[in-house]
C-alpha cells in the first residue's frame, strides 16, 4: 500500500497551490497516488471536490485528532467524509507531534472534535469505536479484522468498565469512548495473551483457535469490534 501525509494544514493548502497549480488531492490523483490501495494521513483541509474524489477513488484517510490539536492544524471533515463514503481510520501520528499513543484517546478526541463542528449529534460513542476498529481494517483493506466475528483474526483488546472511572455511565461504549480505564485488560493478539496480562505473569493461550469464535461477554468488559451492538447516540 501506498501512504503518506496530506493537507494537513493551511500552508499545505498554500504550498500545494504556488508550486503545483492545484489542491493536494489532485496533485495526488495526477501521481497517481489514489486508489483502494492508498491511504492519506490528516486530511484537515481536504474540499468538497476532495472528498469526493477520494469517495471515488477508494483512497483512505487515517484521522490523527490529537495531532491535529496539538499543532493547530484545524478540524478534519470527518463527518463529510463518512457521509460521503470515504474510508477513515484513526491514527495518533507521532511522538513529535502527539505526547500519547493511545488510540481510545484519539476515538474520544474525533468524538468531541466532530460534535464541536457540526453538533451533539455528529458523532456517536460507537460510530467513533467503529472508526477505531472497523474503520482502519477497511483503509488497510483488511477484511480479516476490524470486528469480533466468526473467521476473522482473533486480534482482542478487553478493557475493564467496572471501575470508577465509567461509574457514572450507563452505556459501556460511552464509557470505554468518553470516561476511560485508558489501559487494557487484556490484550489478545493472535489467540494469545499479551501486553497487560503478560506483565502481571497472566500468560498463555487464549481458549480456542486462533480466530474467533463465539463466546459469551463477561460483565463489566468491552471488547474493540463493539460497533456491531445496537446503535445509540451517546
Amino acid at each position: 500500500m501506498l501512504h503518506t501525509h496530506l493537507a494537513e494544514n493551511e500552508e499545505d493548502i498554500a504550498y500545494s497551490l504556488t508550486q503545483f497549480g492545484c489542491r493536494p488531492g489532485q496533485y495526488a490523483e495526477d501521481l497517481g497516488w489514489t486508489g483502494d490501495d492508498v491511504w492519506h494521513a490528516h486530511c484537515v483541509k481536504l474540499d468538497g471536490s476532495e472528498i469526493d474524489l477520494f469517495a471515488r477513488s477508494g483512497t483512505g484517510v487515517a484521522h490523527c485528532p490529537c495531532s491535529n490539536c496539538r499543532l493547530g492544524s484545524g478540524i478534519a471533515p470527518v463527518r463529510s467524509m463518512r457521509d460521503a463514503g470515504v474510508k477513515v481510520g484513526l491514527g495518533v501520528d507521532g511522538s513529535a507531534s502527539n505526547d500519547a499513543g493511545n488510540l481510545v484517546a484519539e476515538a474520544r478526541m474525533a468524538l468531541l472534535l466532530q460534535r464541536v463542528a457540526k453538533g451533539a449529534d455528529a458523532m456517536s460513542a460507537r460510530e467513533a469505536l467503529e472508526i477505531a476498529t472497523l474503520g482502519g481494517a477497511q483503509v488497510l483493506g483488511r477484511d480479516d479484522l476490524g470486528s469480533i466475528e466468526l473467521g476473522k483474526r482473533a486480534d482482542l483488546a478487553i478493557w475493564d468498565v467496572s471501575g470508577i472511572a465509567a461509574a457514572g455511565s450507563w452505556d459501556p461504549v460511552a464509557a470505554l469512548v468518553l470516561c476511560g480505564p485508558t489501559r487494557v485488560r487484556d490484550l489478545i493478539v493472535e489467540g494469545a495473551r499479551s501486553g497487560a496480562r503478560r506483565a502481571h505473569g497472566d500468560a498463555g493461550s487464549w481458549p480456542g483457535d486462533r480466530t474467533a469464535e463465539p463466546a459469551g461477554g463477561a460483565a463489566g468488559g468491552v471488547a474493540s469490534g463493539f460497533p456491531a451492538l445496537s446503535p445509540g447516540l451517546v
